[in-house]
């Protein structure tokens, strides 16, 4: 048996990428929000993929990116909770929540073991894509 194409959310239209993260009513509310204000006109977007990198080019510093990555990430907990939990979708709190979360990750990322903070980096495996490619990395959950 396969799977419904269709939105587990709104019923009506194919669950695509761009759907879900992008074009669907209660996402949309997400980007206009003004810590984030990016771009989520259906006719500019065509792929998330591209969407992605135009959004990043320029004046996006760092902390912009980790924001809509982890927001990202929020909208996607917050699918599946509403999918395997029935939990409510609150676009309100999805921009929060991922502020509060980037807020405790960065308090915690630079410490040790014993929680004091360290001025030796760790040594980093993630090497950035090769001119012309985009990286997107995921955890499993």
């Amino acid at each position: 048996m396969l799977p419904d194409p269709i939105c587990s959310l709104c019923n009506t239209h194919p669950e695509t990428t761009e759907h879900l993260f992008l074009l669907y009513k209660w996402t949309k509310n997400i980007w206009i929000d003004p810590w984030i204000n990016l771009n989520c006109k259906p006719n500019f977007i065509t792929r998330f993929d591209k969407w992605l990198l135009e959004s990043f080019v320029g004046d996006k510093d760092l902390p912009e990116r980790e924001l809509v990555a982890t927001v990202l990430w929020f909208v996607w907990k917050a699918r599946n909770n509403s999918i395997f939990r029935a939990k409510q979708l609150n676009p309100n709190t999805i921009v929060d929540l991922a502020q509060a979360h980037l807020q405790n990750f960065n308090r915690w990322r630079h410490k040790t073991k014993d929680g004091k903070p360290t001025d030796q980096h760790l040594q980093r495996r993630w090497r950035p894509p090769k001119e012309g490619r985009m990286k997107l990395n995921v955890d499993g959950s």
